[in-house]
């Protein structure tokens, strides 16, 4: 499967790999969603580019409900496998950032 969404719309690229992207720049990106995390309140937290949802769930806190979109079904399919379809941590689908938004 292609990670160009359907409308033919190009990204930035920016999907974190492990053994694949430099270790500094995982740092980096996961470093980001701490903070995030941590100036997050209690709610709905939307993470629209969720990937496989390994950074995602540390927006999952106490009192926050939180929904990982993803433009790759592969990617929302993995992420739903991995944490859970709907759970506690989260839930995962796969959607255009125009149909979420």
């Amino acid at each position: 499967m292609s990670d160009q969404p359907a409308s033919g719309r190009h990204l930035t690229g920016e999907r974190p790999m492990e053994g694949v992207t430099p270790d500094s720049l995982l740092a980096l990106h996961e470093a980001g969603y701490r903070e995030v995390a941590a100036r997050t309140r209690p709610g709905l937290v939307l993470d629209v580019g969720c990937g496989v949802g390994d950074e995602s769930v540390t927006l999952a806190g106490e009192g926050r409900r939180l929904i990982g979109i993803d433009y790759s079904a592969d990617t929302a399919v993995l992420a739903a496998r991995t944490w859970g379809r709907t759970s506690p941590r989260g839930r995962w689908r796969r959607r255009t950032t125009t149909s979420a938004c």
